[in-house]
């Protein structure tokens, strides 16, 4: 049972973050750049935070190096590039999600967080709040575009994704 609630959760992730950058492009370079008051100041500074989370979870649950921001080491050239690497960084993770068993969700792992603090947090927890930090974030999307003009949003909720996903019917 856990383990299909997480890969559904990490099949919602990816169908959010897809219908996210369509809403980014969408807006226009004006909106993307317009200053706001949020945890981040512009909606693609929010875009990027999310896509560096998503990176770091998969890479401290799998045991390898990374460095702070990874979006850093981005070679993209637009806006339009970037959201192409978020939405492969989501499906990454949802293939990650995929090949594990219920016992690896048990699995604890040792970690440490951006301030340097030991943590060791099951497999399951780290996917949770993984996914659970991007929905955060795509709310604060949601709500800058609004208040950036661009108002044709539709509803990135999970239950909108169960009621349109055919994976689980």
């Amino acid at each position: 049972m856990l383990k299909q609630q997480i890969e559904n959760y990490a099949r919602y992730t990816v169908w959010a973050n897809g219908k996210a950058t369509d809403f980014l492009l969408a807006s226009g370079s004006e909106a993307l750049h317009k200053e706001q008051a949020s945890s981040f100041s512009t909606l693609e500074k929010t875009a990027y935070h999310i896509y560096d989370a998503e990176y770091v979870w998969i890479k401290r649950i799998k045991g390898e190096p990374w460095t702070w921001p990874p979006s850093a080491n981005l070679k993209v050239n637009s806006f339009e590039e970037f959201c192409s690497v978020w939405k492969s960084i989501s499906e990454e993770l949802l293939a990650f999600t995929l090949s594990l068993t219920e016992t690896d969700l048990q699995k604890f792992v040792s970690y440490k967080n951006s301030k340097g603090e030991p943590f060791n947090t099951t497999i399951a927890d780290c996917l949770m709040h993984c996914f659970n930090h991007s929905t955060y974030h795509r709310g604060q999307i949601i709500t800058m575009l609004r208040g950036a003009g661009f108002t044709k949003v539709t509803s990135t909720d999970y239950i909108t994704f169960t009621r349109v996903s055919e994976v689980l019917q």
